[in-house]
């Protein structure tokens, strides 16, 4: 996936600004750097020729003014909609809702890129495709090794940790009531690591059996596809692994909304009043750009 981690990139860093638990860095910073930040990271992948870089400069140039004209005043909104939904208790329909609009951000994010994806495409040769699939395979042996090859009670301390960092991070200090609910959520979800790392590699193998066939007929809808339908790789198990989890997960975001103090509402309204200033900002910048 990583020539399309170009992507994936911006679509992380700037939808990482309206999930609940992300990092505590500044989206300002980060948003402001995307313009050299990304093709850095494509660097990492894949080697790109001169008029190549020209072509990924220009599609990351009109991405993000896009990105900043049209789906900033969503994510803003989006945000005002979740802060005040932190005023009581969520439940869990609730949470899936939200989730169901990241989704499709997300969606909006990679049906805006696939054009200039295609015309990136179109341009590979083959050295830059074996360059491609060697680092797809690099990187699910990384994921192996980070996360596979360690016992299922390590993966389970390692998420709760990660958990617990996320929350204190977000209502400014864990009670032990909020503990106990991280604990019984990484221990009760289903663990995902070995279908996820078999999933990867048939995304790999499809991915490049689409780049090395584009002149096949129904190539430019079959990439579509691919790309905006990732889970239709999933096998059946895995689907309904995911699918469970995710309404674990937004139970377990549910319960937790339940035992806030009125010193953590307060700290994450605060943190989400924050990110609504840095959107509003960002896109004001944008507006204030325009001829």
């Amino acid at each position: 996936m990583k020539l399309t981690k170009k992507l994936q990139t911006i679509c992380t860093v700037t939808l990482v600004f309206v999930i609940l638990f992300i990092s505590a860095c500044s989206m300002r910073i980060m948003y402001d750097y995307l313009d050299w930040i990304v093709p850095m990271y494509v660097d990492d992948y894949v080697t790109l020729s001169d008029q190549q870089e020209n072509i990924f400069d220009r599609a990351t140039i009109d991405f993000l003014k896009w990105h900043r004209t049209k789906e900033l005043p969503r994510y803003e909104q989006f945000v005002v909609s979740f802060k005040e939904a932190q005023r009581t208790p969520m439940s869990q329909q609730q949470v899936l809702l939200f989730f169901d609009e990241i989704k499709f951000f997300w969606t909006a994010l990679v049906s805006e890129s696939l054009p200039s994806l295609l015309e990136l495409f179109a341009d590979l040769n083959e050295k830059q495709l074996q360059e491609i699939n060697a680092a797809l395979v690099d990187n699910i042996k990384e994921l192996q090794e980070k996360y596979y090859n360690r016992t299922k009670s390590q993966r389970r301390q390692n998420m709760r940790d990660k958990m617990t960092d996320a929350v204190d991070d977000w209502l400014g200090e864990v009670t032990d009531e909020q503990e106990e609910l991280i604990k019984m959520w990484s221990e009760t979800r289903k663990d995902t690591t070995g279908a996820r790392l078999i999933y990867r590699d048939n995304w790999r193998q499809k991915f490049m059996g689409l780049l090395r066939n584009q002149q096949t007929l129904n190539y430019i809808d079959d990439m579509s596809t691919f790309l905006l339908e990732p889970e239709k790789l999933y096998s059946d198990s895995y689907h309904q692994a995911v699918l469970e989890n995710r309404h674990h997960f937004a139970q377990f975001l549910a319960d937790l909304s339940t035992t806030f103090t009125p010193q953590q509402r307060q700290h994450l309204q605060h943190e989400l009043t924050g990110i609504i200033d840095d959107l509003r900002e960002l896109s004001d910048l944008e507006n204030q750009a325009q001829p």
